[in-house]
């Protein structure tokens, strides 16, 4: 009876130690989503701004030809 009792608690602590390994396994993967997601968010960030950039400038450069065919 002991060593079935024994038994068992060794496969409960096998199955304890993989479910903690593939938590860990888990959390990493999350932090590498969370991380990669925050790359993309700069990376939209930046281009949005370099457009926003463009844009100022083609409006800058459409008024002053504007300007100028007035003239």
């Amino acid at each position: 009876m002991e060593a079935s009792i024994k038994a068992l608690q060794e496969s409960i602590e096998a199955l304890n130690a993989k479910m903690d390994e593939r938590q860990q396994e888990d959390l990493a993967y999350r932090a590498k989503i969370q991380q990669s997601f925050e790359a993309m968010n700069t990376m939209n960030t930046d281009l949005a701004t370099k457009l926003l950039e463009l844009k100022t400038k083609d409006d800058e450069e459409r008024k002053v030809l504007k300007e100028a065919s007035i003239e």
